[in-house]
């Protein structure tokens, strides 16, 4: 796939202990393809997978979206008469997976029960709503944008192009927070 561990050893979107945690990358891959066909819809994801795995040249369409691009490089490239900077679904992709697992993997699961971490060395156990809620919406602001603007996002980069047949955006994503409200 597309999305690998290493997308999460940067700042501010760290996975700990991944030398431990050998369904990460399973993990990953099971986020990244949820994503991806919420976002592409079912028939563009498996041309872009396809697309991915066909023999070089590799379409540039596909390395545009998987990449990014922006309207410097060779587009039209310009959404709402503004240009605009697309960073790729990888830059898209790695805060919603990274807020999936912290969610999945804050409480830890034993023989005993349910425990959650607890400090040690002088640590103080903060509770990762606020940075989870933060990770989702720039998520969300790199798919669609905010309400005044598009630019900059998936939303924009596939309006500005006609090499992607098929794509409806019909996004179910919206801000959060911390009240889940």
């Amino acid at each position: 796939m597309i999305v690998t561990a290493d997308d999460f050893k940067v700042t501010p979107y760290i996975i700990p202990n991944q030398e431990d945690d050998t369904d990460l990358q399973q993990y990953i891959d099971k986020r990244e393809a949820h994503y991806l066909k919420s976002i592409l819809g079912n028939v563009l994801y498996i041309e872009f997978l396809s697309g991915l795995e066909a023999s070089p040249p590799i379409e540039q369409r596909w390395l545009d979206l998987k990449f990014g691009t922006n309207s410097d490089e060779g587009s039209d490239g310009e959404y709402d008469s503004a240009k605009y900077e697309w960073l790729g679904l990888v830059d898209l992709l790695v805060p919603a997976i990274w807020q999936d697992w912290v969610r999945d993997n804050y409480d830890i699961y034993t023989n005993s029960g349910m425990v959650r971490a607890t400090a040690q060395n002088n640590s103080e156990v903060v509770n990762p709503d606020h940075d989870m809620v933060k990770a989702w919406n720039d998520f969300v602001r790199k798919l669609q944008g905010w309400p005044i603007t598009k630019r900059d996002t998936l939303y924009g980069f596939m309006k500005d192009r006609d090499d992607y047949t098929g794509w409806v955006f019909n996004c179910r994503y919206r801000y959060k927070n911390v009240y889940d409200i």
